[in-house]
């Protein structure tokens, strides 16, 4: 499937292929209709027969990576041509990284030293809908939602997307594009033009990147907005998967440029396509080495939430009859790297992921590994403390009462939480993840545990389920709803379906979009638990309470 893609981003009849593309997917749907439900904003039509109607209006934040990209200065060295041409998402991305791999590196990467953008080169995100709302017209993002809110009748006006270079550090956002002004003066327009409180509705990293927004808002160092702009301003929160204490990839992306998809590829077919590809594995650990915004998504909260050499708080989630699809293979420890013994003593967890990282990259520029990671019991002390903003562990909830907070996402799907690495004398850097190590829950040198594919299981849930609902992070009482949903993927589709739980395809989920609708309609949804999730978040709870 892939290779149809390229040829398609290379071939100068892209109409003649879209044609034949939607041609069979037409025809695929109309023999598998039960994965096609929330296509066309079925939906919102069957809700807006229900009597829901707009109510509040609506900001998306998409995630990492979720964002196009698009060139307004290129670099002397490279064509002219370049300028407005999208070197993320699209298919002329394709094009330009088949075509000219040295050009889409270079716009592609930052300043090692600064985060933002290298001398002689502007790289911005794409505006509004066509910036987010897909990855590239054969892969949609946003698009189901929007069309859904659209059936109840949401339109440009109501719903606003936020796009932006998702590369670039929360500081640097604010430096650069002014973001977080730029935002809070929508956020406020859209409250005075419909009279209404908006309502958020934010995918993975955007979600992190919401949370730090609102400490921005409110502070005198940011927007100035005090304690109350958040229960004036908006609604509702609708947190879609956020990665909310981090990921383990994101330090296998900065340490040896894998994760899971390369991992897979196996030990042989991975060293041929080093010696072929435009893009080995020291090209992709230079370039995301340069992204400040990975070491923001670094696991967050200690041992006491990823566990330690010798235990974890994870556990096993129980099987019944709503729980039988749930992968969740027994973790005995919570380490992200395994070094094995040949290469070096240095298993990493949670407790020393930061120093071995400042090891590994002394003389690699300016990382960003100042900020906090840790936890406190006195969150209040820090709402004036940019450098913690970003950990929902160090600062509380705004003070905003009329608040309801929900956290959707799936559970069921096998997710990466750490790495067996080996020495590669031909590799620049140390440590490559060895893919021939496969024992008990490891598998191509990666272990699996609990999770949506992307993001495991004590991110996604731990705040809702636990910390946000204590006094010392959620000040006022804001209501916290949690609503898992089960990975149940259709055989026959390759997003998954209706039903799937997976990261970036829940997005095109039933359940989560009756869901949200519902909720910009002025309604409500239920908690809805599958996983143990309950009793995993008391246990870390009391580590991180005792560890103080």
């Amino acid at each position: 499937m892939v290779s149809y893609f390229v040829y398609a981003s290379l071939n100068s009849d892209r109409a003649t292929f879209k044609s034949s593309f939607d041609l069979l997917v037409n025809n695929t749907l109309s023999v598998f209709p039960l994965f096609s439900v929330v296509d066309n904003g079925a939906v919102g039509t069957k809700l807006f027969k229900h009597g829901y109607k707009l109510e509040h209006p609506v900001v998306l934040i998409p995630g990492f990576v979720s964002t196009g990209l698009e060139v307004w200065q290129q670099h002397e060295l490279c064509s002219s041509t370049m300028h407005r041409t999208r070197v993320w998402g699209s298919i002329s991305m394709a094009k330009a990284f088949f075509t000219d791999f040295r050009c889409w590196f270079r716009h592609m990467s930052l300043n090692r030293s600064t985060g933002l953008d290298p001398e002689g080169i502007k790289v911005r995100p794409v505006d509004s809908f066509s910036g987010a709302a897909e990855f590239n017209e054969f892969y949609w993002l946003w698009n189901k939602i929007i069309d859904n809110l659209a059936k109840v009748g949401y339109d440009s006006n109501t719903i606003h997307m936020v796009t932006y270079d998702w590369r670039l550090s929360f500081v640097n956002l604010e430096i650069r594009d002014r973001l977080f002004t730029r935002l809070k003066t929508q956020v406020e327009l859209m409250k005075l033009i419909h009279s209404k409180k908006v309502v958020f509705m934010s995918h993975s990293y955007g979600t992190q990147l919401l949370l730090y927004f609102l400490k921005w808002a409110e502070s005198q160092q940011g927007g100035k907005g005090g304690d109350s702009w958040v229960d004036t301003h908006v609604h509702a929160i609708c947190n879609i998967a956020g990665s909310l204490l981090g990921v383990p990839k994101s330090f296998s992306a900065i340490l040896s440029g894998e994760m899971k998809d390369t991992s897979q590829l196996g030990g042989t077919l991975n060293e041929l396509l080093e010696f072929w590809s435009v893009s080995s594995r020291k090209q992709r650990v230079d370039l995301f080495r340069t992204w400040h915004s990975l070491f923001t998504m670094l696991p967050i909260g200690g041992a006491e939430v990823w566990g330690d050499d010798g235990s974890t708080p994870e556990e096993p989630s129980p099987q019944g009859a709503n729980r039988s699809n749930l992968f969740a293979p027994p973790l005995v420890n919570g380490l992200f790297a395994h070094v094995e013994e040949t290469c070096a003593d240095a298993n990493v967890n949670a407790a020393n992921l930061r120093n071995f990282l400042k090891n590994e990259l002394t003389g690699s520029g300016s990382m960003p590994l100042n900020m906090s990671f840790g936890y406190s019991k006195t969150p209040s002390a820090n709402d004036h403390n940019p450098l913690k903003w970003h950990n929902p562990l160090e600062v509380r909830l705004p003070y905003s009462p009329n608040l309801t907070i929900y956290s959707f996402y799936g559970v069921g799907k096998p997710t990466e939480r750490g790495f067996r690495y080996r020495c590669n004398q031909k590799f620049k850097y140390s440590f490559v993840i060895n893919t021939n190590y496969n024992e008990d829950t490891w598998i191509n040198g990666v272990r699996f545990s609990e999770g949506d594919g992307t993001v495991p299981l004590i991110s996604l849930g731990y705040l809702s389920a636990k910390q946000w609902r204590t006094r010392s992070h959620n000040p006022a009482g804001s209501k916290i709803i949690t609503h898992e949903i089960a990975h149940n993927p259709h055989w026959i589709s390759p997003r998954g379906g209706d039903f799937t739980g997976d990261h970036v395809d829940i997005l095109g989920n039933y359940v989560l979009n009756e869901a949200l609708v519902k909720i910009a309609c002025g309604s409500t949804v239920q908690q809805h638990f599958i996983s143990n999730i309950q009793s995993i978040s008391e246990a870390v709870y009391d580590r991180l309470e005792n560890s103080q």
